[in-house]
C-alpha cells in the first residue's frame, strides 16, 4: 500500500502551528543530508553508484518551488550543489524500489518535505508527488515475515546504514527509520582569491627624474613689522624728493633777483 503523503502534509501542517520555529526551518545553503543517527554516512552521488551513502556526502541545497508557500516546508527541489542538477525518481523498477538520477532541474518532480514534529523523532521525510519515500532498499515482505517467526532479517534488505548503500525512492506502506533524515552543516566553502594586481609600466615616484625646482619668487612682506617698516621707508624717500625739489625751485628764484 502506497505511503499516503497528503494526509501526513495535513496532519503536520496542524502540529507545525504550534511546534518551534526553529523545529521547521528548512536550511537556505547548501547541506549535507543523512539518515537520523547515522552522520557517518551522507546522501551522495556519483555517477558509478548513483545516489548512495558515502563517507564523503554531497552537498544539497533545498530549492523552494511554490515562492508563495506560507510554511518552511513544503515542495522543494533538491538540487546537487556541484553540479547544479537535481536528484529525480524515476518509475518503479519491482514495484517498491525507483531508482534516483540527476536531471535538468526543470524537469525534476519537486520532493515534499514531511516534518515529524513528535520529540522523540524531529526527522524530516521526503517524498515524490506519488508518495515514494527516499531511503534505503529493503525487502518489506522479508521484513514481516521475520518479524513473524521471530527470525531477524538480512542486513542487506534491513535498511541498516552501510557505507555505499544505495538511496531509493520506495513505495512502501509506512514510513521506517531507513526514511527519516536530518540536516548536516556542509564544509565551508573557501572564498576565491582576489585578483593579482597588474604591476604598472610606470616608474614609481622614487625612480621618476628629478625636476629642478624653480627660483622662489620674491615675497611681499607679510608681518605687521615688516610692513610698517616698507611703509615708512617710503614716505621718508617721498619727503626726501619733495624737499630737493622745493629746494631747487628757491634757488632759481634767488637767482632771478641778482
Amino acid at each position: 500500500m502506497k505511503f499516503l503523503l497528503l494526509p501526513a502534509v495535513a496532519a503536520a501542517a496542524v502540529v507545525l502551528s504550534s511546534a518551534p520555529a526553529s523545529a521547521q526551518e528548512i536550511p537556505s545553503g547548501p547541506v549535507l543530508i543523512h539518515l537520523k543517527d547515522f552522520p557517518q554516512f551522507p546522501l551522495a552521488w556519483d555517477e558509478d553508484r548513483g545516489a548512495h551513502l558515502g563517507e564523503e556526502g554531497s552537498l544539497w541545497v533545498l530549492e523552494p518551488v511554490a515562492e508563495e508557500a506560507l510554511t518552511p516546508l513544503g515542495e522543494y527541489r533538491l538540487v546537487h550543489h556541484e553540479s547544479g542538477e537535481c536528484l529525480d525518481a524515476g518509475g518503479l523498477s519491482d514495484g517498491v524500489h525507483a531508482r534516483l538520477d540527476l536531471v535538468d532541474c526543470a524537469d525534476a518532480e519537486p520532493w515534499s518535505v514531511v516534518y515529524d514534529t513528535v520529540p522523540a523523532n524531529a526527522d524530516y521525510r521526503f517524498a515524490t508527488p506519488e508518495g515514494y519515500l527516499m531511503g534505503l532498499e529493503h525487502d518489506e515482505a522479508g521484513e514481516e515475515a521475520a518479524s513473524e517467526t521471530g527470525a531477524p532479517a538480512r542486513e542487506e534488505h534491513s535498511g541498516v546504514p552501510t557505507g555505499g548503500a544505495e538511496v531509493f525512492a520506495l513505495d512502501v506502506s509506512e514510513s521506517r527509520h531507513s526514511h527519516e533524515w536530518l540536516f548536516a552543516a556542509g564544509p565551508d566553502v573557501p572564498p576565491s582569491s582576489p585578483p593579482s594586481e597588474t604591476p604598472s609600466d610606470s616608474a614609481s615616484p622614487s625612480e621618476a627624474p628629478s625636476q629642478e625646482s624653480p627660483a622662489p619668487a620674491p615675497q611681499l612682506p607679510q608681518t605687521g613689522a615688516a610692513v610698517g617698516a616698507a611703509v615708512g621707508a617710503g614716505a621718508i624717500a617721498l619727503a626726501g624728493g619733495t624737499a630737493l625739489v622745493l629746494w631747487r625751485q628757491r634757488r632759481r628764484a634767488l637767482r632771478g633777483h641778482w
